[in-house]
């Protein structure tokens, strides 16, 4: 179905005009061909299909000088729409977008594509195959991308993305402008601050099913402290301790 309607929005956009519902032109089958980009032979097999499809009605001109008249039956706006939903939904945005942007000119389609999609993506459970309950993060990418490792990250796109896979030990309310937990249930210091012991929380699972353990942060930020990008952020590390399997011991040096 996909030819024929890339082929059924080529003409409705050089013959139909502005007119979204039936619109009617003449034509000749060299327009067509210089349209399509091929043989008079293959413009017939192409309006041949397009007749079966009930995409258009065509009237071929009699005798020489005579010209055809084709109508457009298919209302643009909804079968561009339909084309770019379909697209997505099998993983296409990419395709779907360029088709947007080849064939949407004038139209609010591309808007309506934007919203239906925003829809579609972000948190929701979906039931799998065999029948289990399968938790789904859907991100559309518009670009790119280069890394979603966070010790590397470098981009602000990238970043935004790595925030909805990634989670941290404690996180930042701006709002109440104050430390809210994250990983970590709780947190505690010694006086001078150079001690921090941080609290897991229980049941946080990786995606493979295995729970987070102390062991996994101290892997974590020991990681950090090589040739990383983001290294800067564990300078003032000294060592990192695990007194148990939820417990994480942070040592600083003195500021």
């Amino acid at each position: 179905m996909y030819p024929a309607v890339e082929r059924y929005l080529t003409l409705h956009n050089t013959f139909g005009g502005t007119e979204v519902k039936c619109p009617e032109a003449e034509v000749s089958i060299d327009e067509l061909s210089r349209t399509l980009f091929c043989t008079t032979r293959n413009v017939k097999i192409i309006l041949h299909k397009l007749v079966e499809e009930g995409l258009i009605e065509w009237q071929a001109g009699r005798g020489r000088g005579n010209r055809s008249r084709i109508k457009f039956l298919a209302d643009r706006d909804p079968l561009l729409l339909e084309w770019a939903k379909q697209m997505a939904e099998k993983g296409e945005y990419k395709q779907a977008f360029e088709l947007l942007q080849t064939y949407s000119e004038g139209t609010a389609v591309k808007e309506r594509f934007v919203q239906w999609l925003n829809g579609h993506f972000g948190y929701e459970s979906e039931q799998t195959e065999g029948s289990a309950q399968m938790d789904m993060l859907r991100i559309p990418v518009y670009r790119t991308i280069t890394t979603l490792d966070p010790a590397e990250v470098n981009y602000a796109f990238e970043a935004q993305m790595i925030r909805q896979i990634f989670d941290r030990l404690v996180g930042y309310d701006t709002s109440e402008n104050r430390y809210v937990p994250g990983l970590a249930h709780a947190w505690d210091s010694n006086a001078d601050a150079t001690e921090w012991t941080f609290y897991l929380r229980k049941g946080v699972r990786f995606h493979h099913g295995r729970e987070l353990t102390s062991e996994d942060v101290r892997f974590t930020l020991e990681r950090l402290n090589g040739d990383k990008l983001h290294s800067w952020m564990v300078r003032s590390v000294i060592r990192v301790d695990c007194p148990g399997p939820r417990i994480v011991r942070v040592f600083f040096k003195q500021a």
